[in-house]
């Protein structure tokens, strides 16, 4: 889910506990981009990859989300 405030995008991430019946907000990720794709590969690791093509690396800490690293433009010019 995408939503705006002062017009900066912010991505929230929601968790299940109950297989997908509900779901409730667990962290927020702020991001200058759109997202084009994105993959856990822990339940406290999260790449993105955004539409200029950099691969982002947020990570969970103290239930808070921050990106912590990222890459250079991975889509061919």
């Amino acid at each position: 889910m995408k939503y705006a405030t002062d017009n900066d995008p912010v991505y929230v991430i929601f968790q299940s506990s109950d297989s997908g019946k509900t779901w409730t907000p667990d962290g927020r990720i702020p991001l200058q981009c759109s997202l084009a794709s994105y993959s856990f590969s822990t339940k406290n690791t999260l790449y993105i990859v955004d539409d200029t093509g950099r691969m982002l690396k947020a990570v969970e800490n103290n239930s808070k989300w921050a990106v912590s690293s990222v890459t250079q433009n991975l889509t061919d010019k």
